[in-house]
């Protein structure tokens, strides 16, 4: 039997009703983020009955759900507050659903707007500096992908400038290369 979704959103425009939507933390969608993606493409706004939570595509559904406090942003504090609505993940899933629980930028406040606060003030001083150096490298990649007449803008663009962005703010600049592309793919296969 399929749960409906929480609440009334599923009367508002551009939200249709539950489908077949994938769900997105299963094996089956970490093997294949992309059936995930189609899907979001084609229904910007999508109830995973499996799941049990609202997927969003679009910019202002986006923005809308993040500043409600109705929603949250992490599983783990959806499981507290109803339990019986939201199973543990499944045995497979245990120490991926962990470590997405201790990302800060998946915590609802008062824990976020702590973690907020307390990065700011640790890395605010440095972001001057950093906004230069990507910037520079934002733009170098851009004249080489020119030079080449194209690129592909997630191997060539994005990897390349999370990358170095996070090997300056983190001061890893004489972290191996390899060691660090992989600890990045790594983390990067989470994040999907």
């Amino acid at each position: 039997m399929e749960t409906q979704p929480p609440g009334e959103a599923s009367g508002r425009p551009g939200i249709r009703a539950p489908g077949e939507t994938p769900a997105p933390f299963s094996l089956q969608a970490l093997d294949n983020p992309y059936a995930v993606y189609a899907r979001l493409l084609e229904q910007p706004a999508c109830w995973s009955a499996e799941s049990q939570l609202w997927l969003f595509s679009r910019h202002a559904d986006c923005l809308e759900v993040l500043a409600n406090p109705r929603f949250s942003r992490n599983i783990a504090s959806a499981r507290k507050r109803r339990p019986q609505d939201y199973p543990p993940p499944p045995e497979a899933l245990a120490a991926l659903s962990a470590m997405h629980n201790q990302w800060f930028l998946l915590m609802d406040p008062p824990d976020h707007t702590r973690l907020r606060a307390v990065t700011k003030r640790a890395l605010g001083p440095r972001m001057k500096e950093l906004a230069i150096h990507i910037q520079a490298l934002a733009e170098s990649l851009v004249f080489q992908a020119r030079q080449r007449g194209g690129m592909d803008v997630i191997s060539e663009f994005a990897m390349p400038l999370a990358r170095s962005t996070l090997r300056q703010l983190v001061g890893a600049d004489d972290l191996d290369e390899g060691l660090y592309q992989h600890w990045a793919l790594c983390l990067a296969r989470c994040a999907d």
